[in-house]
Formats: C-alpha cells, sequence, structure tokens
C-alpha cells in the first residue's frame, strides 16, 4: 500500500536531486516491517488458514515466502515508475506469467503431481525472477544516497495510510464471486470460473498503460506548478 507514495515522493526526489534512496529508504523499511507482522500471522493461523483454502499441507510457508516476493516485485516496479524505466512495468508481469507457464508445462513432462504446492512454487520462482531483474534494471545512481528517516516514514505513512481500507475492499469484491462460488459448489468450479474471467482480465489490460505512462509525467507537472499540462492530461484520460 505505500507503492504509490513511493511513486510520488519518489518521482519528486528523482526530478529534483537524480536519485530516490531517502523515499526506497523509507518504503523498505515499511515493507520489512509489515511483511514480518504478517509473517507472523500466517504462521499464528496455520489451522484456520489451512481449513479456509481447504487443504491438507499448511501454506504457512507459502504464504510466508508469497507475502515477501511477490510485494517486492511489485514495490520494484513502482521504483521503476519513478526513475522512468515505464517499461518494466510490462516485462515484470510478463517474466512472472511465462515462468509460471513454464511451471504448468512441466508437469506432464518431469512427472510431477499436479498439486498446488508445485503450482505456488513455480509462480514464486518465475515472481523472484522478475523482482531481480526488475532491481537489477534500475540505475545505479537511484540508489545514491540511501537512507531510513523518520521524517521520511512520516510522510509516505501520512500520504497513503487509507489506503489499506480501500485495498482490503477492492480485495473483497474481487474474491466474493468466488467465494460463493466455492460455498456453493466446491473449488472445482471455482478453478473454472477463474479461468473463464481470464477474458475480462485481458480486456482491461488495453487501460492498464494509461495510467503507467501518465502516472510519471502527471507528478513532473505538479512539481513544476504546469497546471495546464496537468488539465491537458485529464482531458486525454477521459
Amino acid at each position: 500500500w505505500p507503492n504509490a507514495a513511493l511513486l510520488r515522493f519518489g518521482r519528486e526526489e528523482w526530478t529534483t536531486h537524480g536519485r530516490v534512496g531517502v523515499t526506497l529508504g523509507a518504503r523498505l523499511a515499511l515493507f520489512v516491517t509489515f511483511a514480518t507482522i504478517v509473517v507472523v500471522l500466517a504462521w499464528t493461523f496455520d489451522g484456520p488458514l489451512r481449513r479456509f483454502l481447504d487443504v491438507t499441507t499448511s501454506p504457512a510457508v507459502w504464504v510466508a515466502a508469497g507475502v515477501v516476493i511477490m510485494p517486492a516485485a511489485e514495490l520494484a516496479i513502482y521504483l521503476n515508475q519513478a526513475v522512468g524505466r515505464t517499461e518494466v512495468y510490462g516485462y515484470s508481469p510478463l517474466i512472472t506469467r511465462l515462468g509460471f507457464l513454464v511451471g504448468v508445462l512441466l508437469i506432464p513432462l518431469i512427472g510431477v503431481a499436479p498439486e498446488w504446492t508445485f503450482l505456488a512454487f513455480s509462480l514464486l520462482s518465475a515472481t523472484t525472477l522478475a523482482a531481480v531483474f526488475a532491481v537489477w534494471i534500475v540505475p545505479r545512481e537511484a540508489w545514491s544516497g540511501f537512507s531510513v528517516t523518520s521524517s521520511a516514514i512520516s510522510t509516505l505513512v501520512r500520504y497513503s495510510w487509507t489506503l489499506p481500507a480501500a485495498g482490503v475492499s477492492t480485495y473483497v469484491v474481487n474474491w466474493i464471486d468466488s467465494w460463493v462460488i466455492g460455498s456453493l459448489r466446491g473449488v472445482g468450479s471455482v478453478g473454472i470460473y477463474n479461468w473463464a474471467y481470464q477474458t475480462t482480465l485481458i480486456a482491461g489490460l488495453a487501460f492498464a498503460p494509461i495510467a503507467v505512462v501518465l502516472t510519471p509525467r502527471v507528478i513532473d507537472a505538479r512539481l513544476k506548478g504546469d497546471s495546464a499540462r496537468i488539465a491537458r492530461y485529464a482531458a486525454s484520460i477521459l
């Protein structure tokens, strides 16, 4: 949830000073703090989580790995956006999806059982590759001035403290249909439904690049007080 702040203030720091070290330091401090909390919660609520997911194997290890690897990959995308490397928004998910596809295709080739644990391993491995690539491609000068300061952390929190509530509501809206289908028809029907639902997600991809391309430019225009330019961007979006 602090990634919006990373993009906004990181972009401002990059435009003004040619680095994002201060903003990145604050963002990583928040990342480590909350990832640690979620890892502890995953272990604490292992039993209820296992029953909720209807699995026999403990999901705690996979959840713990997921809350570190997957947000790290997303964080790296926002970091690249802040320094003008918007193409990573396309490359990183592509690496993740292709890597996961390779894992699925390997199931009959290597004779592994198509269990959810293997799928989780494939997804997290691919996401790790995407995260490493996204971090590697960040310009070296962006890391200069790296520091963790309470003022920068406070700035990020004040900017995005309402986003966790919005994120939870979005999560409920996005998954309520799967939960209802799962309770009435079982997890097999959920898988078929979500597979079919990918067509609408693909259609939505047509609109995704607009915000990715324009957001850093809007931040630049706001930093320069160029209200006319912001108005043009707003009109073009509409």
